[in-house]
């Protein structure tokens, strides 16, 4: 590797409210939603620090993209 390549950094192990928002292009309340109805796994350090999993927001997108919720019927 040369000195002007930069190497990619290790993906991250636990993501912000706002890095699951862009990653799911979702506004942030909605994914604060998505946590307090318990369909996305989150731990909350402190009032103000809450920390998703990225293996969380992996399964969350592992269920969707299984078809789970099935196809759009077209008439």
């Amino acid at each position: 590797m040369t000195n002007n390549q930069t190497q990619n950094p290790a993906p991250r192990n636990w993501l912000t409210i706002g890095q699951v928002a862009e990653e799911l292009g979702l506004h942030r309340n909605t994914v604060y939603a998505m946590v307090k109805r318990g369909d996305l796994e989150a731990l909350r350090y402190n009032k103000r620090v809450i920390r998703i999993p990225r293996q969380a927001l992996e399964n969350l997108l592992t269920t969707y993209k299984a078809g789970e919720f099935g196809l759009w019927a077209s008439n």
